[in-house]
């Protein structure tokens, strides 16, 4: 499985980040960490309604992810549980 070291390292308790595409097949609800869901990236897209593994129009959006954008966000999440 693409995601079971996603999911070793969410039960050793150790921070993770996860990818994931917004196609209806590989919705992190269904594969990601499920008590880290806050950790989980996925391209913030006009379409994913219209997302599907075979017909995808758009193919490689997790490589529209920028730098900074997943920089952001692995700050912004890591401030978060920092401060609790």
């Amino acid at each position: 499985s693409s995601t079971g070291p996603l999911h070793l390292a969410n039960a050793a308790g150790t921070p993770l980040l996860g990818f994931f595409c917004p196609a209806k097949p590989h919705t992190p609800t269904r594969w990601g960490p499920y008590d880290q869901q806050q950790w989980v990236v996925t391209p913030n897209l006009d379409w994913p309604e219209i997302c599907e593994l075979k017909n995808c129009p758009h193919g490689g959006c997790l490589n529209q992810l920028s730098d900074d954008e997943i920089t952001e966000i692995l700050c912004t999440q890591r401030l978060k549980t920092i401060h609790k």
